[in-house]
């Protein structure tokens, strides 16, 4: 049988508190997203049981490499928050309106970025 379509990245959370707090700290201190997407926004196609179901896309004004690194950080969070998942959902967009492939994330992937640090120190906090 064809496996069902994934509509969701499986929030495994029950809270969606620290994850908001998180979005907007990074928001706050790396310009993750562009001025067309919300915190809430993000929050809510991460955490949704069905994304096809929202309206908007996210776009990130963040280069891809602290996109990538972010995600890396919160997969741990999610069933399904998967490079290819994210490319089939069709919600993530780079600032210059580019869709977020699974390929340019994987080639994104690099261990010394401007805002590494500041990435590292906001999740710290958080804990």
């Amino acid at each position: 049988p064809k496996s069902k379509l994934k509509t969701s990245f499986g929030y495994k959370g029950e809270n969606k508190t620290n994850l908001l707090k998180l979005i907007e700290s990074l928001q706050l201190k790396i310009d993750l997203l562009d001025n067309r997407t919300t915190v809430n926004q993000l929050l809510e196609v991460l955490t949704t049981n069905d994304y096809t179901k929202l309206d908007f896309k996210i776009y990130f004004e963040a280069n891809t490499t602290a996109i990538r690194y972010f995600i890396d950080k919160i997969k741990h969070q999610f069933k399904d928050l998967k490079l290819s998942q994210i490319e089939k959902s069709d919600k993530f967009y780079t600032k210059n309106d580019n869709k977020l492939t699974a390929q340019n994330l994987s080639s994104s992937k690099q261990f010394n970025f401007k805002e590494k640090e500041i990435i590292d120190n906001i999740f710290k906090q958080m804990q």
